[in-house]
């Protein structure tokens, strides 16, 4: 017979095991809007005009890449959810503008304000080593994630942090504030009516809230 202690013991490692395969967010990114500063490509500086905002719940995530129409280069935006294993972090994609299905990991390094992304990508079949840096801003509003579903699969994903949200469907995304002045697009990707739509849904009740975190103080 199985002694009380030993019972304990085997229903602790269990709950342990469990615990341990659940995604973990990254305590140093909890409750953040998070923007890209610079890059580097092989040790190179890319100059580019890019707008790159990524806000962070806990586990959830929403990013948003836009460019000015004139560099001939395409926005996109993708959204899901990171698993922490210091140093490294993983993004699960689950809705890409692009259409890509792919995951990627980084390592990170973290300053007080701001953090360094380090990992690889490849170019023409080639891989390079990259190097992004990000300024960290806490937001000491709750965060919430939600998503929406079309049948079994997720149809959109939203981060909402303080005043500012992103949501992200497979074909665009928006970046807006909200205020007591109304609803204003800081940015979006995607076809005029796709982006409408979206910006519609924002005041939709079928939105599945799937995690909240609590404040920075």
């Amino acid at each position: 017979m199985v002694g009380t202690q030993q019972l304990k013991e085997s229903l602790w490692g269990v709950r342990r095991i469990v615990s341990d395969s659940f995604p973990k967010g990254c305590p140093q990114l909890l409750n953040t809007k998070n923007t890209r500063t610079g890059m580097r490509i092989a040790g190179e500086i890319v100059e580019e005009n890019a707008t790159v905002v990524w806000l962070q719940a806990e586990k959830w995530f929403a990013d948003i890449r836009t460019f000015p129409r004139c560099s001939g280069l395409e926005s996109y935006a993708f959204a899901g959810t990171v698993d922490w294993g210091n140093p490294r972090l993983c993004f699960h994609h689950l809705l890409n503008t692009q259409g890509i299905d792919e995951n990627d990991n980084a390592d990170f390094e973290f300053k007080n304000s701001f953090c360094i992304e380090r990992g690889y990508i490849l170019i023409d079949g080639v891989r390079k080593d990259f190097e992004e840096t990000w300024s960290i801003e806490k937001i000491s509003a709750p965060c919430k994630a939600s998503v929406r579903h079309n049948g079994s699969k997720i149809r959109s994903v939203r981060v909402d942090q303080g005043t500012e949200s992103i949501a992200v469907e497979g074909a665009c995304a928006i970046h807006v504030s909200m205020s007591s002045g109304g609803l204003k697009l800081i940015s979006s990707v995607g076809r005029g009516a796709c982006v409408h739509g979206l910006l519609e849904s924002l005041s939709d009740p079928h939105w599945e809230v799937v995690e909240e975190s609590g404040t920075n103080r």
